[in-house]
């Protein structure tokens, strides 16, 4: 099957070296319609990694791939080395239909077709043995009318207890995925850990056609004087490809900080996994302690050997390099048809200290806020701190590759096709998180699970009073209970699944107009 790259815009020019696929390769079937429809697939996967996917230098050869076999495992055929860089779990992926595309790679919010309403993870207790334990209730779904609230144990679905760990009944799931059977309600039992009492035959339904608002709490705290802002920020979404409601919310929430004149500011990330980098340049220009000007510089991007050689051919000044790896911060939150939706505050100026929370689901775009501001913090002699655990170390990215009006091919690929540095690229240090960011104060969330966990909001919260407390008096105390880790059950947890998890994705127009045929 050949291959080539139509570019609509002036990078024709630069990549004229991606050419037709090889006529005399014979590993591969001729196209001539006599291929399988996993073969043409798969010949369209390997193309599209071969020219994007950042390790295409470390691609397996080609004699050694099956082109017949099943789509899903001929992509992760590919991904070894990526493997290999992180334990096993490459971060690239494969989407089945194109049902997504208009929800991911637009940077629409996610709609899901129905919702719990809250994110959970298993933990184990002492009476009752194992839980579903409620991290968040989500705003605006039918768990929140009902009442669940933060660190309620559920301990039965439909009439079945969930401390047999090797219960079946349950269509054949593991217990921990009861309530991943796609039921527009369930038949639960909620166990409260701070009053001991269990709720019994509560009907949870679930919240049709739900967009979750990433941003689930914003306040002020006065301590000590001092004028102290705080944002749970659960991903990176922009909620709508041209009015972008979330990130003009995020937006005015950051004036709104900046007028009340918040002097500290602790930016909650512990949940989020990920997301649109657009998001993050508009988060991090708001945040940077400079006055912005049009060359500070957001992000760079690098990529495979092949197209940086040709890059890096290129003067500085040259428009399409720029485009290609060199973002700015922006006085606008701005859609991709160059709409002016809402601006921008210099928030960052007036903070004396920032202060991360971030844990073993803190990646990708939220790691990236991090890496991109520390610098502008260093310059301007200004504290910029991490509390809880040590995050994911994800500093790579993707965009979706896809075709479009071809039934014979609906998949939507997400591999990894550049690294994220800041502002001090070329230097080693613009992107050296690949082992994630070490915290300043080190807080397990999870020390007081088996008494109930405080409120997100609430100032006698495990890492919101560790963060508070770094600011206030420079506590370096390590807030973790001996064993509060075990009693939560690492990988069961609802947001291992969510759609944004270890994602930091780009939706550039350019990017999108580029179609493998």
């Amino acid at each position: 099957m050949k291959a080539k790259l139509i570019f609509l815009f002036s990078i024709l020019s630069l990549f004229m070296f991606f050419s037709a696929c090889d006529d005399n390769d014979d590993s591969k079937p001729t196209d001539k319609g006599d291929e399988t429809d996993n073969e043409y697939v798969n010949n369209w996967i390997l193309d599209s990694m071969s020219y994007f996917y950042l390790w295409n230098d470390k691609l397996p050869n080609e004699s050694n791939l099956s082109f017949n076999s099943d789509p899903y495992d001929f992509f992760d055929s590919l991904l070894g080395y990526e493997a290999s860089l992180y334990d096993g779990y490459p971060f690239s992926r494969m989407e089945g239909t194109h049902i997504n595309i208009p929800k991911t790679a637009i940077a629409d919010n996610a709609t899901t077709s129905s919702d719990l309403g809250f994110e959970y993870t298993a933990a184990w207790y002492e009476n009752p043995r194992v839980a579903i334990t409620i991290l968040y209730v989500k705003k605006g779904t039918q768990a929140e009318a009902m009442g669940l609230k933060r660190g309620q144990a559920i301990i039965k679905v439909d009439d079945k207890n969930l401390y047999d760990q090797n219960e079946t009944s349950l269509g054949g799931l593991y217990w921990v995925d009861a309530l991943k059977r796609g039921k527009s309600s369930y038949t639960i039992d909620i166990y409260d850990p701070e009053t001991k009492q269990i709720k019994t035959n509560q009907t949870l339904y679930t919240t049709p056609n739900y967009n979750e608002n990433p941003i689930l709490l914003d306040t002020i705290y006065t301590i000590n004087g001092r004028n102290v802002g705080y944002i749970v920020y659960n991903s990176y979404e922009a909620g709508g490809e041209t009015t972008l409601p979330y990130d003009v919310e995020l937006a005015k929430i950051f004036t709104r900080f900046e007028q009340e004149r918040v002097k500290d500011l602790i930016f909650d990330l512990r949940y989020n996994g990920g997301g649109l980098v657009r998001s993050a340049k508009f988060i991090v220009s708001a945040l940077a302690p400079i006055t912005r000007g049009a060359k500070d510089i957001f992000e760079v991007k690098t990529y495979n050997p092949t197209i940086q050689a040709e890059l890096d051919k290129l003067p500085d000044t040259n428009l399409t390099k720029i485009s290609w790896m060199y973002e700015y911060l922006s006085n606008n939150v701005e859609n991709n048809n160059g709409q002016k939706l809402a601006p921008i505050a210099t928030l960052g100026k007036q903070l004396d200290n920032i202060c991360f929370i971030g844990t073993g689901y803190t990646a990708s775009a939220s790691e990236m806020t991090i890496n991109t501001l520390r610098p502008y913090y260093t310059d301007a002699g200004k504290n910029i701190y991490l509390v809880g655990e040590n995050t994911v170390g994800k500093d790579v990215g993707s965009w979706a590759i896809y075709e479009d009006n071809n039934e014979r091919n609906t998949y939507v690929l997400w591999p990894i096709t550049f690294k994220s540095h800041n502002k001090l690229y070329p230097k080693e240090e613009s992107s050296n998180y690949s082992n994630g960011f070490k915290p300043d104060v080190e807080a397990d969330e999870f020390k007081t699970l088996a008494s109930g966990l405080k409120g997100l909001g609430d100032k006698d919260e495990t890492l919101l009073s560790a963060a508070i407390a770094k600011l206030t008096d420079g506590n370096t105390k390590i807030y973790t209970k001996s064993n509060a880790i075990d009693m939560m059950i690492r990988g069961k947890s609802s947001l291992d699944t969510k759609k944004n998890r270890n994602l930091m994705y780009t939706d550039r127009k350019d990017i999108k107009s580029l179609n493998i045929k």
